[in-house]
């Protein structure tokens, strides 16, 4: 554009570009550290709020003895088997206490063939997705999982 002097005038528009707001959270409950730290980077760079825990008593106690009821997590992905309180044992406690909360599971493994891992799962009715991850499908259970938490009949 020219101006009325003749000059060129130069117009710049600043767009300002942000990253998402994450709106949902997630807890991880893995104890393989590699695992946490890929699926955290995973969530946020989805604007997923991300929480960890080293094993399930970590999760059991940021689920529920928190200050938060079931820590504000829209979903929890938990290994089935870690120390000190495996991820059916986590459930059940969690169960105990809050049915909705429990609802929110998704339960990863890498080995559904067990006889009680399957029986307790077929009880549960929670996702399972094995491992290795597939992290489209991870994602897409995790977004099932939170908008049915977020849903006024949760």
């Amino acid at each position: 554009m020219i101006g009325s002097n003749g000059q060129m005038m130069v117009t710049t528009t600043t767009v300002a570009t942000a990253c998402p707001t994450p709106t949902r959270a997630v807890l991880l409950v893995d104890d393989e550290v590699t695992i946490r730290s890929a699926l955290r980077r995973f969530f946020t760079r989805r604007g997923w709020n991300v929480g960890e825990a080293e094993d399930g008593e970590h999760a059991r106690q940021l689920l529920l003895e928190g200050a938060v009821p079931g820590g504000g997590f829209h979903a929890v992905i938990t290994d089935m088997r870690m120390p000190r309180l495996t991820g059916m044992a986590l459930h059940e406690a969690v169960a105990r206490r809050d049915a909705s909360l429990a609802q929110r599971f998704i339960f990863a493994s890498g080995d559904t063939g067990d006889e009680d891992a399957v029986e307790f799962l077929s009880r549960t009715c929670c996702p399972v997705i094995p491992k290795p991850f597939d992290l489209a499908l991870l994602l897409a259970m995790a977004e099932r999982t939170a908008a049915a938490a977020e849903s006024p009949s949760s």
